[in-house]
């Protein structure tokens, strides 16, 4: 699988964990549990940030990585789906489906404005961070009735069977870290849209 196809299956992976009670670890704040469902069988493991529309406190959390899995997350990224053109018919429906034609131009167009995109591993800066800028291809997922948690999908009704997505975004690929605790953060911004701020405590077993 390529870089692309990957953040593909991050979208999946997280599009099908439900909401409850704000633990969805697109939204959870609160409990610094890793919040992250069952990890698909697959060698890589995903984390998560949560985007908040102003600064806030940074937002911990401890999680258990398997030995042996790298570790896959975005700095900042952005998803442009079909759920998003519910509201629109007619004509204004048809010019609306010619936007996802290709998909990737509607995803790639808040990626530009995010500054300050920092990552530290165990204390150490990880540099260039623009040159990890990835697009997934058109992916398929089924979203839970619970997706009006996003803030981009207020009102939208995600029981209309599976849609189409794709992803653009700034994502690193962590090679398998060495047993033992290790501490990750990340961070970027979106000024008056977006923050992220996330300190991840990796326990690797």
């Amino acid at each position: 699988m390529t870089y692309g196809d990957w953040t593909a299956a991050w979208w999946q992976f997280y599009f099908q964990i439900p909401n409850v009670n704000n633990s969805h670890p697109f939204v959870a704040t609160a409990d610094n549990t890793c919040n992250n469902g069952n990890q698909p069988a697959g060698p890589v493991f995903f984390l998560a940030g949560v985007s908040l529309q102003s600064p806030q406190p940074q937002v911990v959390r401890n999680c258990t990585v398997p030995a042996g899995s790298p570790i896959l997350f975005p700095i900042a990224n952005q998803e442009w789906s079909n759920l998003e053109l519910q509201n629109f018919s007619g004509a204004d429906l048809r010019a609306a489906l010619l936007q996802l034609v290709p998909l990737p131009t509607n995803a790639k167009k808040a990626l530009p404005k995010f500054s300050d995109l920092k990552v530290s591993l165990d204390g150490v800066n990880i540099d260039f961070l623009s040159e990890f800028h990835f697009q997934s291809p058109a992916f398929f997922f089924t979203a839970p009735s619970q997706i009006k948690y996003f803030i981009f999908y207020s009102g939208i009704d995600s029981t209309n069977g599976p849609a189409i997505s794709v992803s653009d975004g700034y994502w690193i690929a962590i090679k398998p870290l060495p047993v033992g605790q290790h501490t990750l953060s990340f961070s970027a911004s979106l000024p008056g849209i977006v923050n992220i701020n996330m300190l991840y405590h990796l326990n690797v077993q």
